[in-house]
């Protein structure tokens, strides 16, 4: 039988995995910035912009205090499980362990989530930089640094079975006659975690080896808004509107709960679909179509506009997209 003592995931060596993996992510990322920001004074331009380097330096404490917190959670998590497995256990303990590692979980997961928001921005505002303005045909950088995050998902065919082994044991035994409100809440916080986990894993398996290219087209009437937004509105809308449409790649419920769905019906019974995102008092509305062929998904940019003037754009919209869609 197991005892507190011996653990049954491999916590030591994980932790000291993902420090490698942090360290490597941050020392190909400063690399990628690096030699991409000469490629062009545009490339410059917006690397300062944008804040890149400094961001670097965040997404890397982002990762490290999310390993600390991972570890706590886990470590905790495990103590539980090896206490379940003891032949002889007092109840009280088993209801303090599972009551503290609940207490735990709940604590930790919105500091975790805002630190994954954080290393999202940064990752994908990195490589969308590196594609747009730095881009460097030779250069093997992007694809280092999109491979140096499959390391964070190594351990994911060891602790994915092992946490919803942990799961089904729980759910066993709140099957019993006797449930206690602490191994409810140990249920309820573990499956939140496990939500959380999946979400992280969805997304880092999409900058390794992302299922389709996202691709972004601007009208003319988008870019004369545009043209009109300072630099620091102008940094703030793209990377919200570039983060967003990054969920579309691995997690599409998250994205159209975040999106107003405009849905109109035109002419010759056509239906057409607009999009609106809410970035402070600003709104982005844009059009989204997925092309299997070419493995992409084409975000077209149609204006933005002052949440006052939405309900009138909509309406000036409405005859392009018939002539779009009917072919006139």
């Amino acid at each position: 039988m197991d005892t507190p003592n011996h653990s049954r995931l491999p916590l030591e060596q994980w932790n000291s995995d993902m420090q490698t993996a942090v360290d490597n992510i941050f020392a190909v990322g400063k690399q990628l910035l690096s030699v991409h920001r000469r490629a062009s004074p545009k490339a410059t331009e917006v690397a300062v912009q944008w804040n890149l380097e400094d961001r670097l330096e965040e997404e890397r404490q982002a990762l490290n205090d999310s390993v600390v917190m991972l570890r706590g959670v886990l470590t905790s998590i495990d103590a539980v499980w090896c206490l379940m497995n003891q032949a002889q256990i007092q109840e009280s303990q088993m209801r303090q362990s599972m009551r503290e590692c609940a207490k735990l979980i709940g604590a930790t997961l919105p500091s975790l989530q805002r630190n994954f928001l954080t290393i999202r921005h940064c990752a994908l505002d990195l490589l969308r930089w590196s594609r747009q303005f730095a881009e460097i045909t030779e250069s093997d950088l992007p694809d280092e640094y999109r491979a140096s995050y499959a390391r964070l998902l190594a351990y994911t065919p060891i602790f994915r079975p092992a946490l919803e082994s942990l799961q089904s044991d729980l759910l066993q035994r709140n099957a019993n006659a006797r449930v206690s409100d602490e191994l409810q809440e140990l249920l309820s916080q573990l499956t939140h975690y496990m939500a959380a986990i999946e979400t992280v894993r969805a997304f880092v398996t999409s900058v390794v080896s992302p299922p389709m290219d996202l691709v972004f087209q601007d009208t003319h009437s988008f870019h004369e808004d545009w043209t009109n937004k300072g630099p620091e509105e102008q940094g703030l809308l793209a990377t919200e509107l570039n983060d967003h449409c990054q969920l579309l790649l691995y997690d599409a419920a998250g994205f159209h709960a975040g999106v107003q769905n405009i849905q109109h019906s035109l002419p010759q019974d056509l239906e057409a679909a607009l999009y609106v995102l809410a970035v402070n008092n600003c709104r982005i509305v844009f059009s989204m179509d997925e092309d299997p062929v070419f493995r992409q998904i084409i975000v077209t940019l149609l204006r933005v506009v002052e949440v006052q003037d939405l309900k009138d754009t909509i309406a000036s919209l409405l005859p392009i997209l018939y002539r779009d869609f009917s072919g006139e």
